[in-house]
């Protein structure tokens, strides 16, 4: 009754599996749901994001009962130069400097859902030398 109530009951099963991960699995308090990027993560990296930033921390989530590896860094020769992490759910990571965030299936099943969000950043900024000033 509820299902039909709030239009869901259209929705072929496979579409409300996917409605019920973006819900509970993308809904930390302090990141907005729009700004997640959501992809299917294939047995090879698939790129999610670029980032040029001093520092910066992401939440990223994982299909439920799937683990997906998550590379940071210059990807450079097929993988990513910085860190590699296995995530289960929802951890959240640090980048450093310049480079992009990939993310591939951990867990040899297959293509997985995977998504990551912003939650910080600290940004490079650059101070110009008295030379610059127009107040001379």
């Amino acid at each position: 009754m509820l299902r039909q109530a709030i239009g869901i009951s259209v929705l072929p099963n496979a579409s409300i599996a996917i409605l019920n991960f973006l819900l509970i699995c993308f809904s930390p308090l302090d990141a907005r749901s729009e700004n997640w990027v959501v992809k299917q993560a294939e047995p090879t990296w698939t790129w999610f994001e670029d980032y040029y930033y001093l520092s910066a921390n992401y939440f990223v989530a994982c299909e439920p009962q799937r683990q997906c590896e998550v590379g940071t860094g210059i990807f450079s020769f097929g993988k990513p130069r910085g860190t590699v992490k296995m995530v289960t759910g929802q951890e959240e990571i640090t980048v450093i400097g310049i480079g992009s965030i990939h993310i591939r299936s951990g867990d040899g099943k297959g293509p997985v859902r995977a998504g990551i969000v912003q939650r910080s950043a600290e940004v490079f900024t650059k101070t110009w030398p008295s030379m610059f000033d127009k107040t001379n």
